[in-house]
């Protein structure tokens, strides 16, 4: 069925005057369109606006068709906050960097809006400009509040704080909004760098003036940097016109069929051939259209599924994160993150390496993923048993829940006082509990020790002390 709108989109982003580097990221994907501001040191921000991006438009893509626009966008959106929260902990230069994120999904003949932060999203409908998120910021909450003004707001000190963000917290709030499309809609998405020195009156002007969306984009992008530029400056604009080639409300048509008749066979009729010979090649026919149908709609399931199945398990002796199936080569590895197998108890090793148990989103194997780090975090240290003999080197070590195996073939004679000469791994090294440490044991027995009882008078023998 053609499209009941013609959709024409175009984005802009800006450095600014100010700023050295561009910490916004802007997304026109499908039906999917974004802008978030970044933020969080030297270069952080940039790298959280842009992975914030990548993780939606890949959740959005792995997802349609599976979950409704509105519960799409607000797993979508914390999903990428999982991600960024995650790369901020790992990494000590990444710690305190997230962003602002609003975004459009279009469904049918409706737009889902996701919004964190203090970007904006509008509405440009018959002329008038309506904003349809509300800032995430401290300012927003005094003005609630009552305590300041729209006025004061323009230059209050703190203007910049946000309270509300991607990457911060572990779980973030999502504010969702849908809006049904009318022909002739304009939505604009836009970072704090245009709205922060560009009223709403203004902008509403721009956008009547120019028709063309990448010329409206560039016109607002324009009227910031001719204010200062004094931060990164992000737009995307996306208009729904109803479509030339298909009237906004769809014509039906009524159709009526005849039953088939012999005279519409007369060939096969002469040649005595019976009319159910036509009814048995459509019985045919519909029996094998049914079994490829069966069979696409099957493929189509095994394909969702397997884009949606995500577990735990093992990959260059390291725990990972993969999609798909753990049988069959049916997976692939879809996060960097990483967990040494050593680090694991052993029988940690033997569930990962079954590769379960599988989940149906990535959320829920990056719980997982967490709580073998939680157990990786909790190894313990291998003392230092070189030089001990055997049976005091066993105990140390099973101490503190590791095992100890005697490396190559055993000395023949008695092994009680045999004297550790090395071991593997080296003292100081992290292991999972359960998992074993090896000994080499000296081969040459350690000369004897003769003890005296001082208690009792020297013997003679011979007149020499003994």
């Amino acid at each position: 069925m053609p499209d009941i709108y013609r959709v024409r989109s175009a984005s802009i982003t800006e450095t600014g005057k100010v700023r050295e580097i561009n910490e916004d990221a802007v997304l026109e994907s499908g039906n999917l369109y974004v802008v978030a501001d970044g933020m969080g040191g030297h270069k952080a921000g940039e790298i959280a606006s842009s992975l914030a991006l990548s993780v939606i438009s890949q959740y959005v893509e792995d997802s349609i068709g599976l979950l409704s626009g509105d519960k799409l966008m607000k797993k979508a959106v914390q999903n990428a906050n999982a991600v960024i929260y995650g790369k901020s902990k790992s990494d000590e230069r990444f710690r305190s960097m997230g962003t602002t994120l609003t975004a459009l999904y279009r469904e049918g003949d409706t737009a889902f809006i996701a919004h964190v932060g203090d970007s904006r999203a509008y509405l440009f409908r018959e002329g008038k400009l309506r904003r349809l998120t509300t800032d995430h910021s401290l300012i927003q909450k005094l003005i609630e509040e009552g305590a300041i003004t729209e006025e004061e707001a323009k230059i209050h000190p703190q203007r910049n704080i946000i309270l509300r963000a991607l990457g911060l917290e572990p779980r973030v709030e999502v504010e969702i909004a849908s809006v049904e499309i009318k022909p002739g809609d304009k939505f604009i998405l836009t970072t704090d760098g245009l709205t922060g020195l560009v009223e709403d009156e203004e902008i509403e002007k721009i956008v009547q003036n120019e028709r063309e969306p990448d010329k409206a984009v560039r016109s607002l992008a324009d009227e910031a940097l001719a204010r200062g530029g004094t931060d990164n400056i992000s737009v995307v604009m996306v208009e729904f016109a109803a479509s030339p080639d298909q009237p906004f409300l769809e014509e039906t048509h009524e159709i009526t069929t005849e039953p088939a008749t012999d005279e519409a066979f007369p060939a096969a009729v002469e040649a005595g051939a019976k009319p159910m010979r036509k009814k048995r090649v459509s019985f045919t026919i519909i029996f094998l259209s049914s079994i490829t149908l069966l069979i696409i709609i099957l493929g189509a399931g095994a394909w969702l599924l397997w884009k949606n199945c995500h577990f735990v398990g093992i990959s260059e002796n390291r725990a990972v994160i993969f999609q798909g199936f753990p049988f069959w080569g049916l997976a692939r590895k879809v996060s960097d993150w990483n967990i040494k197998l050593e680090l694991l108890p052993i029988e940690d090793e033997r569930k990962l390496a079954s590769g379960g148990p599988i989940e149906l989103s990535y959320e829920g194997a990056l719980e997982n993923f967490r709580y073998y780090r939680r157990k990786a975090n909790r190894a313990v240290i291998v003392p230092n048993v070189v030089g001990l003999k055997k049976e005091m080197a066993e105990r140390i070590i099973e101490r503190m829940g590791l095992k100890t195996r005697i490396e190559g073939p055993p000395p023949p004679s008695d092994l009680k006082n045999r004297i550790v000469k090395s071991q593997t791994p080296k003292a100081g090294t992290a292991l999972g509990k359960g998992r074993t440490v090896e000994i080499l044991l000296d081969e040459v027995l350690p000369k004897k020790v003769i003890f005296y009882d001082l208690s009792h008078p020297v013997k003679r023998i011979g007149g020499a002390e003994r």
